[in-house]
């Protein structure tokens, strides 16, 4: 699978992991742009 959308990606596999109960997620390949909106 490619990645088409990073941003939506790691926001799904944030939201993915929060419904398992996983305590951290690996965000790979890390962007700025994905940095800043998780530091928001």
């Amino acid at each position: 699978m490619t990645l088409l959308d990073p941003l939506a990606d790691a926001m799904s596999s944030i939201y993915n992991s929060e419904l398992v109960g996983k305590p951290e997620v690996v965000v790979a390949p890390a962007s700025s742009l994905i940095e800043r909106v998780l530091r928001v």
